[in-house]
């Protein structure tokens, strides 16, 4: 959202409206105009809450507006919600939530429309085990879930998809596994691990080979095998799937022999990345996600996508979950076209 002044039009002014609404602050009408009467609205908050006693109108912020959304247990309708779906979701008595919202029809919700939630519901917690390469993205859109589900809170685990594979077998209390490779999932999934029928395959990626910026031994692949270039970093193949790639490609493009006494293997992609950057090894695979959020290194080459097995990052929900509705909403956000475009934000092919 755009700083919203005095003067503004849009559906970001309608969102401001309907919270001033819900808030019991009442700007005379949801038009999308951020005219007098929401002003009014809107300096009557700030004195209320202690933020302008003066009476002047403060730009109102995204951050701001999602502050109050969250704060005050606000519920925005999402494409196929019902009270019942909500509530289900939430972990509410349906009869309360239908109470705390006595003037709005059941049966006519809006996408877009904003309810209330009861002020004493707790969160919903949402364990999600997600390959390393994700945690950017992730984070980014944990701050747009919780706009859109207030009662529900995500906690990550990051880490390399084999270990977080291993973990969920021992028995770790994860709701939902996205992997970056579909080894780690077919496991899961021959031990019954999985709800199968909420499996996809939800993003793909590039494997890139990096060096420092500052660095100038490494033009091309077949600089790896030149002596001057001593240290060479990929993920622990056993355990990470960018590392199985690297492997698998090194050993398909007659590289894997020459260089093998050079690696320096990490425990995820993470860790190959700052090996680069640090200067302990010449040159890294990573995903092309992972070059490109990092300031220290340059893209060498692209891997050949023919040289390994297809990039892809499945996603599903565990069986043993306690919140499976809950799971399979936030599975079902990711891949939805606001999501997407974030994942393409950071690199990811949608």
């Amino acid at each position: 959202m755009r700083t919203l002044y005095q003067g503004a039009t849009g559906t970001e002014v309608i969102e401001l409206q309907s919270t001033l609404l819900i808030l019991g602050y009442n700007p005379a009408g949801i038009d999308g105009i951020f005219g007098r009467t929401t002003a009014s609205a809107v300096i009557q908050f700030q004195k209320d809450n202690g933020l302008v006693p003066d009476g002047i109108v403060e730009p109102i912020t995204w951050g701001y507006l999602q502050s109050l959304i969250t704060y005050h247990k606000i519920y925005i309708i999402q494409p196929g919600d019902t009270f019942y779906k909500i509530a289900l979701a939430n972990n509410l008595p349906l009869s309360e939530l239908l109470a705390v919202n006595a003037g709005i029809d059941p049966y006519k919700l809006m996408i877009g429309q904003m309810i209330q939630l009861p002020k004493h519901a707790q969160p919903t917690k949402i364990t999600v085990s997600a390959a390393a390469s994700l945690q950017n993205s992730l984070i980014a859109l944990q701050k747009y879930y919780a706009l859109r589900r207030p009662a529900i809170r995500l906690a990550f685990n990051f880490g390399a998809s084999g270990a977080l594979q291993q973990q969920i077998e021992q028995g770790a209390p994860v709701d939902l596994f996205i992997s970056a490779g579909k080894a780690q999932m077919d496991a899961l999934e021959q031990k019954h691990l999985l709800i199968n029928e909420s499996r996809i395959d939800l993003l793909g990626n590039d494997l890139v080979l990096i060096s420092r910026k500052d660095h100038g031994k490494v033009t091309s692949l077949e600089d790896l095998t030149k002596a001057t270039v001593s240290r060479i970093s990929i993920g622990a193949p056993q355990s990470v799937p960018a590392g199985q790639y690297a492997q698998e490609s090194l050993m398909r493009l007659n590289l894997w022999d020459s260089i093998q006494p050079k690696l320096v293997l990490g425990k995820d992609v993470t860790s190959v990345l700052n090996y680069v950057e640090t200067g302990n090894a010449d040159a890294g695979f990573v995903y092309h996600t992972d070059a490109q959020g990092s300031t220290q290194v340059k893209i060498v080459a692209v891997i050949p996508s023919n040289s390994h097995k297809p990039i892809v990052y499945p996603a599903a929900v565990i069986s043993t979950t306690k919140n499976k509705q809950a799971a399979e909403d936030f599975l079902n956000y990711l891949q939805s076209s606001d999501a997407q475009r974030v994942f393409a934000s950071y690199g990811f092919k949608t």
